[in-house]
């Protein structure tokens, strides 16, 4: 599976590399034309020469695409195939690498796709019987019919009785064990407390030298088996720690421990599923040592389970100014992770920045330009000179915004002049000029494939074979 002989295959080896057989309605699914979505026996398909990426059904399609008729251009993301073209060609040029991940796990390398895989998010959890909207399904607690990628897509669409919001637990008094909310065996599990005598083979040595460097090195940290499919969820924690220290370079732990004692904010926005997970961030205790880390989620979900938290459940962990802690083990560092959900609004705003200075912004799958609402949190980070991280589900999104980021830089810059003129802010010359300066520095930069990224790839659709995963890219936005 990984011989692939350069990046040109057809859609049946396509389906083996993401899920392990051919499926014939899947093989329609992605054989149709980009353009057009033509599909169907009777439709003759020609792949893109350059990118071998594409399809499409005719030469007008093609050409149409290539000179990006239909789309209106002057929209930020709205790209001809003239230009994404090299895009595509990098992307494909990745699946290799991404091959290798998924074939680090029998789960993942062997799992059979159902229908559904077209779907996001991936549907592995399922099929291992581990996801559902139960409360007994703890850390695999998802909605089992949620069609949308960001709940922000129907801010009026309602999940099922059963699942009420995202991050339910803490709409109960005391949260379930760790071992309990895994639903796994102890010999599967990464376990964050070791007193019991039966669990104390299983501590990891301290975190020195910047050992975890992905999924191999984390398995053999935690003394897990690839068997394990913790990666399912640990892909939202482990990101996190990848992007502050290989992306935004805000935690260096390639010398080991600090000597001294520091501290480490993080504002993690939009989270939604994240929140189902929230004691898993305990993870980044241990391989960050010496170390207080605050971590505060905010977005449409937050504000969702607050509100519910108020209204339902007065007594729960939701209405707790601090709605986790963790301190690691003395040998380990003995960090210290304290969480906090924001639940005062649906949107991010500058006023958090003032309040609670952040060391890092980060954001999962986040959809930059499918949101416009990301624009005022890029000027409110840039701006402030907060560093902040996202990753993406594609690496098309992630080479455009590196091309078309500055258009907001350049937003920004003029908000700032602005600002100056009316004096709304009652700022200095001296305070814009800084602004200005930094703001002229600001530049967005891909760090390419993420090492921590969801096994289980995702359907891209629409005549298109490039490679799509949860968390599977990566950008510094600023």
């Amino acid at each position: 599976m990984l011989g692939i002989a350069g990046v040109s295959f057809p859609a049946e080896e396509y389906l083996k590399l993401y899920h392990g057989k051919t499926d014939p309605e899947m093989v329609e699914m992605l054989s149709q034309c980009h353009k057009c979505n033509a599909h169907g026996p009777d439709v003759q398909l020609s792949r893109c020469s350059l990118c071998k990426a594409v399809e499409y059904c005719s030469k007008k399609c093609q050409s149409d695409e290539w000179k990006g008729v239909g789309l209106d251009l002057k929209i930020v993301g709205n790209n001809p195939h003239k230009r994404k073209c090299a895009w595509f060609k990098r992307a494909m040029e990745q699946l290799p690498e991404i091959a290798a991940i998924q074939q680090l796990f029998p789960w993942s390398a062997n799992v059979k796709g159902p229908r559904e895989m077209i779907q996001i998010p991936n549907q592995i959890e399922l099929l291992l019987g581990l996801k559902g909207e139960g409360v007994t399904n703890g850390y695999w607690r998802e909605p089992g019919i949620d069609n949308a990628i960001h709940d922000s897509d129907y801010p009026l669409r309602t999940l099922s009785p059963a699942y009420i919001c995202h991050g339910s637990m803490f709409l109960e008094p005391v949260l379930p064990s760790h071992a309990k909310a895994w639903k796994l065996p102890s010999s599967q599990i990464p376990h964050l407390e070791f007193e019991d005598s039966k669990l104390k083979s299983r501590i990891p040595a301290l975190h020195n030298n910047d050992f975890v460097q992905d999924w191999t090195s984390y398995y053999a940290w935690r003394n897990l088996d690839r068997e394990s499919p913790v990666a399912l969820r640990m892909d939202m924690v482990l990101t996190v720690y990848y992007l502050l220290t290989k992306v935004l370079g805000v935690v260096d732990t390639s010398k080991g421990a600090t000597e001294s004692r520091r501290t480490l904010k993080i504002h993690f926005v939009g989270a939604e599923k994240e929140l189902n997970i929230i004691p898993l961030f305990s993870e980044l205790a241990l391989l960050i040592p010496n170390t207080d880390i605050a971590m505060t989620f905010f977005g449409q979900a937050c504000k969702k389970l607050c509100d519910v938290a108020k209204v339902k459940h007065p007594k729960s962990l939701a209405n707790r100014s601090t709605v986790f802690e963790y301190t690691a083990p003395a040998a380990l560092g003995g960090s210290t992770l304290r969480v906090k959900i924001n639940g005062q609004s649906d949107l991010y705003d500058s006023a958090n920045i003032a309040l609670d200075r952040p060391d890092a912004l980060i954001a999962e799958n986040a959809g930059l330009f499918h949101y416009m609402t990301w624009q005022f949190v890029y000027h409110y980070a840039a701006r402030a000179g907060i560093p902040w991280g996202i990753t993406e589900y594609h690496m098309i999104e992630v080479l455009e915004y590196e091309e078309h980021m500055v258009q907001w830089r350049d937003l920004a810059m003029q908000g700032v002049r602005i600002d100056l003129t009316n004096n709304l802010n009652k700022i200095s010359r001296e305070e814009v000029a800084e602004t200005m300066g930094r703001l002229s520095r600001v530049q967005a930069r891909g760090a390419g494939l993420n090492p921590f990224m969801r096994p289980g790839l995702l359907c891209s659709g629409r005549g298109s074979l490039d490679p799509r995963a949860c968390n599977g890219f990566v950008l510094r936005v600023c």
